[in-house]
């Protein structure tokens, strides 16, 4: 989770209850916020955070970490929230509003869609008839993403080298390959 995403949930929340909250706008205070949150993870924040803003004043620390220290959220759970974001961000922002989608799907959402180019094209062929399938892809490519992140996976894994004996056969059967267009053929 980065500190500004951070931010501008906070200063949301604050639009929801005003009562009691901290200036977010000031560098010093969000970033000692920050600081005191940022471990939670933004889902389980945001998890915290919707069940604290039904009360009447804006949580402290305190409240916010003793309701993450109870939050329990399984990661079906988070993929399902996930799929249903993307789908919702969809109608919002549109496809030429990225930045602002990006904001309210989170990390996961972003590496579920694959980024900005997978943006555009969830926004040009997801319609209200097939949302259903995009969702169930979505809240799959959630878990995938969720579970590689717990195994501290970032990225595609790199294919492994071939053994010295299958690359030295390769070589050879590639020098005796009939490329198109030439005259004369190997035996």
């Amino acid at each position: 989770m980065n500190r500004e995403p951070f931010t501008n949930a906070m200063l949301r929340y604050k639009k929801v209850l005003p009562f009691g909250a901290p200036d977010f706008s000031d560098n010093f205070v969000a970033e000692f916020w920050f600081k005191q949150l940022s471990s939670y993870g933004s889902e389980r924040l945001s998890a915290a955070m919707q069940i604290l803003c039904c009360r009447n004043k804006f949580p402290s620390i305190d409240d916010i970490r003793k309701e993450c220290g109870d939050v329990k959220v399984s990661d079906e759970t988070i993929a399902r929230d996930t799929a249903e974001r993307i789908y919702a961000a969809i109608g919002r922002f549109g496809s030429k509003n990225f930045a602002r989608a990006l904001e309210y799907i989170g990390e996961i959402g972003d590496k579920t869609i694959g980024g900005g180019s997978g943006w555009v094209s969830a926004c040009e062929s997801c319609t209200t008839s097939n949302s259903g399938i995009y969702k169930a892809q979505w809240r799959e490519r959630a878990k995938g993403v969720i579970e590689m992140s717990k195994k501290g996976i970032t990225g595609p894994a790199a294919l492994p080298k071939p053994h010295p004996q299958i690359k030295a056969l390769l070589d050879k059967a590639s020098k005796n390959m009939i490329t198109i267009g030439d005259e004369k053929t190997k035996d």
